[in-house]
């Protein structure tokens, strides 16, 4: 359990990035009533068929958030966008889920609901499908219509920064040092790749050899 509020601490301070007073959980009560139970079945679907999708929707949301705010600029395409970033490129999923997302909530309510408030909706309830808490999400955000790939290199986080850089980060977003343990505390729900901790876990001596061995 206690991993699971580390990350709903930080998913609910990401939604602060972005919150202000427009923001309503009601958003689409009356312009799109079903919005929220189509984004649910979909995310049901693939998080169901593959758990650790779940955290790569709450990745997205993350990377998203740190680069002018939670605005969707993430699922732009263009090579110039934040698709093709270093933190993103090759290793960023879950785009084909929200585009198909879109288009279902496009024949229900058309040019009504952002992509990136299926964003923050997708991450919420991927972290509830996997056993976690639920919280309210704000709505009604604007789809930013540009792609800031130099603020994606530059604004989110590398595996191998430091923790003076990794501190100057978040906190540059409004983020804590807690909030950035939270996150990092998020990695228990998907994977990471070998070789950018490898040689942080055998080639330190500071680690129990025990521990390492595992």
């Amino acid at each position: 359990m206690g991993s699971w509020v580390a990350t709903f601490g930080i998913v609910a301070a990401l939604f602060l990035v972005s919150a202000n007073a427009q923001l309503s959980a009601t958003f689409y009560d009356n312009s799109c009533p079903n919005a929220l139970s189509i984004i649910k079945s979909e995310i049901k679907k693939v998080v169901g068929n593959e758990s650790r999708m779940g955290a790569s929707f709450l990745r997205l949301r993350f990377h998203d958030c740190f680069v002018e705010g939670c605005d969707g600029s993430v699922l732009l395409d263009g090579s110039s966008g934040e698709k093709t970033a270093g933190p993103n490129l090759h290793s960023a999923r879950g785009f084909n889920t929200i585009d198909a997302i879109k288009r279902n909530l496009e024949v229900a309510c058309t040019g009504v609901v952002s992509c990136a408030d299926i964003l923050a909706v997708a991450a919420h309830d991927s972290i509830v499908q996997l056993g976690g808490p639920t919280w309210t999400v704000p709505l009604g955000r604007r789809d930013s219509k540009t792609s800031n790939q130099n603020g994606a290199n530059n604004n989110i986080p590398s595996p191998t920064s430091s923790l003076r850089n990794l501190t100057a980060r978040f906190r540059a977003q409004g983020l804590s040092s807690k909030d950035l343990v939270a996150l990092s505390g998020a990695h228990t729900i998907g994977q990471v790749r070998c070789t950018l901790i490898r040689s942080r876990i055998y080639n330190d001596t500071d680690i129990d050899p025990a521990y390492a061995v595992e």
